[in-house]
């Protein structure tokens, strides 16, 4: 069984008290709230979440119903089981990176930025930054022009 759970080893929860990720007996609404936008901040910059990422299938398979998993509760995976997640878990992503007010580049870069240096796309923040992303438009735009000269000469 541990040889399929080597994605662990990548989670950015592996070096965080699991405690934050648990509810506790006698934890009040605004001390779960705080505790809970904490470990969706830890689940927003792990590279093993999101609902296609093994730590949300994981806690689908076993039908965890105790922790949060892949930055959903246990409600928002039953919720995604059934069909009408999808949109909810992409609003809860895109509402954990507002909340810590940066996020990490998927361009050449990889620096954890301010959202200010990240455009938006229809389905939320563009994955890499603005800086990154004009780096791969002069390029292109450097590329097409090189072409074009060997087509004319």
């Amino acid at each position: 069984m541990t040889a399929g759970l080597h994605w662990r080893d990548r989670a950015a929860c592996r070096t965080v008290s699991p405690d934050l990720f648990f509810a506790h007996e006698d934890e009040g609404r605004r001390a779960r709230a705080l505790r809970e936008r904490s470990a969706r901040m830890v689940c927003a910059s792990c590279p093993v979440t999101g609902l296609d990422g093994p730590c949300v299938q994981w806690a689908i398979q076993t039908g965890d119903q105790h922790s949060i998993s892949g930055g959903m509760t246990p409600e928002e995976r039953t919720a995604t089981r059934r069909g009408a997640g999808p949109m909810l878990a992409a609003a809860r992503r895109r509402a954990v990176i507002e909340a810590a007010g940066e996020k990490p580049c998927t361009g050449p870069c990889g620096q954890t930025k301010p959202l200010s240096q990240f455009g938006l796309s229809k389905d939320g923040w563009r994955g890499d930054c603005k800086d990154c992303r004009n780096a791969y438009l002069r390029r292109q735009r450097r590329e097409a022009a090189q072409q074009e000269e060997r087509e004319t000469a």
